[in-house]
């Protein structure tokens, strides 16, 4: 696992979703993506300029074709957090992180959520994003048939 960290974005660290024990997600039929609230990193300092647009358009479709409908967040039975952080890493690195949760919005407790973490020097590529936001939406709603929203 250690070894796996250290690699590019391309193939990643992730630590597989954390899902709160015991909560209903068949309820869960609309959703709204809070804004992405992060600045760039030293080595890719137009990472969130650039990146969240494709991010909240991967997150979009991907739960769109679960059954899954986007509507103001007012109105939305969860939330989507979408974070990008990163530290230096012996100068010349960074340690990327990338955070998605799951709100209940009615709660507002964190019922789902997974991260990626990754070492890299190079700018982060829209495409490595998307697919990286679809891989961690696969598993997502857990225990529940997508085609039921």
């Amino acid at each position: 696992m250690v070894a796996a960290c250290l690699l590019l974005l391309h193939s990643g660290c992730a630590s597989g979703p954390t899902v709160k024990q015991g909560f209903d997600f068949s309820r869960f039929h609309t959703f709204a993506i809070l804004p992405v609230k992060a600045k760039g990193t030293y080595q890719d300092p137009t990472l969130v300029s650039r990146l969240s647009g494709p991010v909240q358009e991967t997150i979009t479709t991907t739960l769109v074709a679960k059954g899954f409908k986007p509507v103001a967040e007012s109105e939305a039975d969860f939330l989507i957090k979408a974070d990008f952080d990163y530290f230096e890493d012996q100068g010349r690195y960074e340690e990327r992180m990338f955070d998605l949760q799951m709100i209940d919005r009615q709660s507002q407790a964190v019922v789902w959520s997974d991260f990626s973490r990754n070492k890299t020097d190079t700018t982060l590529p829209e495409n490595v994003v998307r697919q990286l936001v679809a891989r961690m939406l696969d598993p997502f709603p857990p225990g529940a048939k997508a085609a039921a929203h």
